[in-house]
């Protein structure tokens, strides 16, 4: 049940690997936090229509299913262990990882029917397992799930893989990954079509913005007007090129929206075409 708050409350993890980063997608989307302390389950911000909910990941599809929150940042893998009933309205770039079955060197999947299997992640792992139409038994434990094996208490894990740097130091190798999973903003479905629709929808372009932001760079070039055919045929951009024209006759500078990962490649192509006097600029956020 929603309450009829004065502020839309968005809830965030208080701690883990989601924490920073979460605090980092909201201030590049413009939402400065003014007070946060470890210990502390509220916060104000810079908008005072957004009040911050600091509580564990795993809580957060539940209590915004439940209307405690308005919407969140948590894990995907986390809305579907949770089985719970949210909008998820963006998926962001950081948080990566997946969720592995993972046992000793050498055992098999068919090996396991009738076995032990150790997780954080039970409804997953009984979905998993279920439509391989196998039996096992789950023992969940609340973290270390890769210690098990090794102590006889399971024959293998479904536990969150980033690398396999863990499972490698502990002697466990991947089965077979279950999901791919990383952060997104989940919405409470009455929220996103109620009183906080305006200003969810303003936090969800915020985040495409900022996370388009980081995938830009903003190039600012001069070139003579015989060079300027040359330019724009190397010159990548999100639509077309802004070119202005200086005091010094046949001279015009050259600006545009260029992808981060090709920068270096395209400066080059464009110094060869003529350009020069390149500027390479960071973007906090590109709107469409």
């Amino acid at each position: 049940m929603l309450l009829d708050r004065k502020a839309m409350r968005l809830a965030v993890p208080n701690k883990g690997r989601l924490a920073s980063a979460s605090l980092n997608v909201l201030e590049k989307a413009g939402v400065k936090i003014l007070d946060h302390g470890e210990r502390k389950l509220f916060g104000s911000t810079s908008d005072p229509n957004i009040q911050l909910l600091f509580v564990r990941a795993e809580d957060i599809p539940r209590y915004v299913e439940m209307g405690a929150a308005d919407c969140g940042i948590t894990g995907s893998d986390l809305v579907v262990e949770k089985n719970a009933d949210v909008r998820i309205l963006n998926r962001f770039k950081f948080g990566y990882c997946k969720v592995s079955l993972a046992a000793k060197p050498g055992v098999k999947l068919g090996e396991l029917k009738g076995k032990v299997i150790a997780t954080g992640m039970p409804n997953i792992t009984r979905k998993f397992f279920k439509e391989k139409k196998m039996e096992v038994d789950i023992l969940q434990v609340a973290g270390a799930a890769e210690i098990t094996p090794h102590l006889g208490l399971a024959a293998a894990i479904v536990d969150h893989v980033s690398t396999g740097t863990t499972l490698a130091m502990n002697g466990l190798e991947v089965i077979e990954d279950i999901l791919e999973s990383t952060a997104c903003f989940v919405g409470n479905k009455q929220s996103v079509e109620g009183k906080w629709k305006d200003a969810i929808q303003a936090l969800v372009m915020a985040f495409d913005g900022a996370v388009l932001g980081e995938e830009k760079k903003y190039l600012m070039m001069n070139a003579n007007e015989k060079d300027l055919q040359k330019v724009f045929a190397v010159l990548p951009s999100m639509d077309s090129p802004t070119v202005l024209e200086l005091a010094k006759k046949g001279e015009f500078a050259v600006h545009s929206v260029v992808d981060k990962k090709s920068i270096s490649e395209t400066i080059h192509k464009l110094k060869k075409a003529g350009a020069r006097d390149i500027l390479v600029l960071n973007m906090e956020r590109v709107i469409k």
